[in-house]
């Protein structure tokens, strides 16, 4: 019997939303570019081709996003790290705090996701990559790279669990945190030393997975993305982004 492909609903993709995509939306002046800044307004304003994208945030991001927004409004003063140009005004922090409330509550930009027994176990497959290799480390730069957050970790961690449920064809995350996106490569990498791999194949078969790089999520990192290669990542949006 045919099917009338109007009623055949498009596939869902679940794409795990870092903080620092989030803070950038809603607050623009905020991001690290102009590059990031106009694609976070893409990915979020620009409707998708062929699926039903289901956005997803941790619930420790959404703190973070509100500590970005009072950063920018209310540090700047003190605070060398926030120049000037970026501080957010009295207006522009009521409106990034509002549309983010209100896309937040109930889910209608935003599903919150919640941290669980899983999401936390799995930290164990990417902390000890984290700590162990200097995964940002330049050149330039004498002094010792910092690793990743804990929460950086964490959605990492997140991620792996959520890919395990959905699929790695339906998941992503997407950050424009460099260092996260670092780390994500590193887990990924077949030139792990021998002692990493034997701990983390034990970590994961206690978990029920089966360890290799496919285990890890993919990682999409807008900030540094060539265009050509988010056509290729994020091909749903094709040439906007």
């Amino acid at each position: 019997m045919a099917t009338d492909s109007a009623t055949v609903a498009a596939p869902r993709k679940f794409y795990l939303i870092d903080a620092s995509v989030a803070a950038s939306y809603y607050a623009p002046s905020t991001a690290k570019s102009k590059t990031v800044e106009d694609r976070c307004k893409v990915l979020f304003t620009k409707d998708p081709v062929g699926i039903r994208a289901v956005f997803l945030i941790p619930s420790f991001a959404i703190t973070e996003v509100f500590s970005v927004f009072d950063k920018y409004r209310w540090s700047f003063k003190w605070n060398s790290k926030v120049k000037s140009k970026k501080k957010l005004t009295p207006v522009r922090y009521r409106d990034a705090r509002k549309r983010f409330h209100e896309d937040i509550h109930n889910g209608k930009l935003l599903t919150q996701c919640a941290l669980d027994r899983y999401h936390i176990l799995c930290g164990d497959l990417i902390s000890p990559i984290n700590m162990a290799y200097k995964i940002s480390r330049s050149r330039k730069q004498k002094r010792d790279p910092k690793p990743a957050s804990t929460f950086d970790v964490l959605l990492l961690s997140m991620g792996i669990w959520l890919q395990k449920q959905v699929g790695s064809e339906s998941f992503a995350i997407v950050t424009c945190d460099t260092r996260m996106s670092q780390v994500a490569k590193r887990a990924k990498s077949v030139k792990l030393s021998v002692g990493m791999r034997g701990h983390l194949r034990g970590i994961a078969s206690d978990l029920g997975l089966q360890y290799g790089p496919d285990v890890y999520p993919a990682v999409i990192d807008i900030g540094v993305k060539k265009k050509r290669d988010l056509k290729k990542l994020l091909p749903e949006w094709g040439s906007q982004l």
